[in-house]
């Protein structure tokens, strides 16, 4: 009953945000995913829409908690701390790439958050079974009320193997939305400025990001990788993703100085 309440709940947030989304577009009579602010706002809401579409074949309400806490947060703190009226686009950013190359990057990202949630709670998992693995003494069935007075969260939960796999068929998907990204922004580069690679902060970090989770994949495909270190993998690469967002956008100069702030 509390997951259909609270898939409900998600599905109400998402109308709204989507109408959010949708009146920033309006009203910069663009795309809405010009500045920090509206990559923001664009890439959650396409965190909250991947995760309900994927709900129509596989029943990842589990992972609701996670995620939507984090879309809060991000929206929040990019409420507080990103927002910035209209304005008018730069001249680089006046390009079909705009909508190209920065929608699958949301797209990426997206793929990418589920794919961590579902590592983080493959680790929980991971971390419950070997702690409760059957030994002589728990062979023998348990008295009903004892099982459920043991029975917690966790117990609800796919075994980890099979959380593992769940991550890496999105973390797949979102690396080929990533490879995509990197190619698009290196035509986008050669358009605006004569130059496909220029080792600009921004084009390195997407490359950075690129490699980890080409690192993921291929240790994921190793049986030497699989399990707890190929999750912490999972894990470091969409923490990459965050930092490239932030600190990156905020802290660093370059020729991707699309933020909005002052």
């Amino acid at each position: 009953m509390w997951a259909r309440i609270g898939t409900t709940l998600t599905t109400l947030g998402f109308v709204l945000h989507l109408g959010g989304t949708l009146a920033r577009g309006v009203a910069a009579d663009r795309v809405p995913w010009a500045n920090m602010y509206e990559f923001a706002l664009t890439g959650t809401l396409l965190i909250v829409a991947v995760y309900l579409a994927v709900l129509r074949r596989y029943d990842l309400r589990f992972l609701g908690a996670f995620l939507i806490g984090m879309v809060v947060l991000l929206l929040g703190g990019a409420a507080l701390s990103f927002y910035v009226e209209v304005t008018p686009l730069m001249d680089p950013l006046k390009s079909v790439w705009l909508v190209i190359h920065v929608f699958v990057a949301s797209l990426a990202t997206a793929l990418f958050a589920i794919a961590c949630g579902l590592s983080v709670t493959q680790l929980l998992q991971s971390r419950r079974e070997r702690h409760t693995a059957p030994t002589r003494r728990q062979i023998a069935p348990l008295e009903p009320s004892v099982a459920a007075r043991k029975r917690s969260y966790l117990d609800t939960l796919p075994p980890a193997d099979t959380l593992e796999a769940l991550a890496y068929r999105f973390a797949i998907v979102g690396f080929v939305a990533w490879t995509f990204t990197l190619i698009a922004g290196a035509i986008w580069a050669n358009d605006s400025w004569g130059r496909y690679w220029g080792f600009d902060t921004k084009e390195v970090w997407t490359f950075v990001i690129w490699v980890l989770y080409a690192g993921y994949i291929h240790a994921r495909a190793t049986k030497g990788w699989r399990g707890v270190r190929s999750a912490w993998l999972s894990i470091v690469g969409f923490a990459a993703v965050l930092f490239n967002f932030t600190v990156v956008n905020m802290f660093f100069k370059g020729l991707h100085s699309y933020s909005g702030l002052s």
